[in-house]
């Protein structure tokens, strides 16, 4: 993905990935939170759905990294951009990701979702960016229920299992539809645990990527 030697003036990036929603952005983030300006790129993406981008890239002050910087740089990429467990399939049903789930086997006509948690602890508006995300990948709430401590206000409202620790944050539960009106495929369904993975756990969505000490220091 990062190669030091093939420009004698620029460390290139290569991707290639499913088209996924918010890809470009996620680069974004990481690059810039990491120090490191894209002086050239080309982006494409294929008819089949994938993204084939190249990127020059540079440090701040115009200088190729090191190869320990670079190398660094292409395992944070990595942990940015891997979607959790192997591509989906079509007869595959549920999907696991840490704090999120997404099953196509409760409902025969709806997909349900339950995230578990948020970050930073209760952060300001993830609500408003959850439902950004779902509606981002086509994707209506039919249903759903969100639990913010022990003590539901409502039974329905109490769709936390037992023992569920508060202090990760609120319980989020959903049934969806897809944007043709039933399941959502298993192609929307990775889009959306890719999304979600930005909303949560080590691929937050801050505005600015997790910086790394010294990570360009002569």
């Amino acid at each position: 993905m990062v190669d030091n030697k093939a420009h004698p003036e620029y460390t290139v990036i290569t991707v290639q990935a499913p088209d996924t929603p918010g890809l470009v952005r996620v680069l974004s983030w990481v690059l810039n939170g990491m120090s490191v300006r894209v002086q050239h790129g080309q982006l494409h993406t294929s008819p089949e759905g994938v993204a084939q981008d190249t990127f020059w890239v540079t440090d701040f002050k115009g200088r190729k990294l090191k190869d320990s910087s670079a190398d660094s740089l292409g395992s944070r990429l990595e942990d940015f951009l891997i979607v959790c467990g192997t591509n989906p399939t079509e007869n595959q049903k549920e999907w696991h990701c840490g704090p999120i789930e997404v099953s196509n086997a409760v409902d025969p006509g709806l997909t349900q979702v339950v995230i578990r948690g948020e970050p930073y602890s209760h952060k300001p508006g993830f609500l408003l960016e959850l439902a950004t995300a779902l509606t981002g990948v086509g994707a209506s709430i039919v249903e759903g229920a969100i639990q913010g401590g022990p003590n539901a206000p409502e039974p329905a409202v109490a769709v936390a299992e037992p023992g569920y620790d508060f202090k990760a944050g609120r319980y989020f539960k959903f049934m969806l539809k897809g944007p043709t009106g039933g399941q959502m495929d298993a192609d929307r369904v990775a889009s959306l645990i890719f999304t979600l993975r930005l909303l949560q756990g080590k691929a937050t969505m801050p505005t600015v990527a997790p910086n790394m000490d010294a990570f360009l220091r002569t």
